[in-house]
């Protein structure tokens, strides 16, 4: 399940969903959570309903609401979260799969590039290599964190009291239960700067 969670972005949405439903892998659902958007987001995401399991459009209480909402509708074995604006590159989905089908892993995460919202490449953010605690923050770029509904089922969903950071507060209590994680030493995503946080 892929989930993108979305607030007045009609200039930005567009280009996240082109990147989800043009994946070479097929087989999963894709779900749209829009906070109630009052510019033409939701009108953008309506061109796509074809292509989407799910979406809404209603008020919530955040993005850890928004993201909450959104795992509450995903049936799929592995769920990761796409948020808007950012890009889900080419067999990024494929290359997941295939991670998920060879390993025994609770979650996955991978490699993300850094681009200006000029589309000027930075780096590749590469996961932190950090031994110990505290991490100053997350140690890999969230949009590459694939979980399995096991590790939602054991650990609760993200906390709606954090306006930001709720990520990272989301890690510290899976690292905690000490879940199998693997790395995919891929380029999976696109990350923009800019945004919430």
């Amino acid at each position: 399940s892929v989930i993108t969670v979305v607030v007045n972005s009609e200039k930005l949405i567009e280009k996240t969903i082109q990147s989800v439903i043009n994946q070479s892998y097929k087989d999963f659902e894709y779900i749209i959570i829009d906070g109630g958007s009052t510019d033409g987001t939701t009108e953008v995401i309506k061109e796509y309903s074809d292509h989407i399991a799910f979406w809404s459009s209603n008020q919530d209480l955040g993005i850890s609401d928004a993201f909450n909402k959104g795992i509450s509708k995903a049936t799929g074995e592995l769920i990761g979260i796409i948020n808007a604006g950012d890009i889900l590159l080419d067999d990024a989905l494929i290359s997941i799969y295939n991670a998920f089908t060879e390993n025994n892993f609770d979650y996955l995460y991978g490699n993300s590039v850094l681009r200006e919202i000029n589309d000027i490449d930075l780096r590749v953010l590469k996961p932190l290599k950090v031994v110990g605690f505290p991490y100053g923050g997350m140690p890999f770029q969230p949009s590459t964190f694939y979980i399995t509904r096991r590790v939602f089922e054991s650990v609760g969903n993200y906390n709606i009291n954090y306006k930001t950071a709720m990520d990272f507060e989301f890690f510290l209590r899976v690292l905690k239960m000490n879940f199998k994680s693997y790395y995919l030493d891929k380029n999976l995503t696109v990350y923009y700067r800019g945004g919430m946080s």
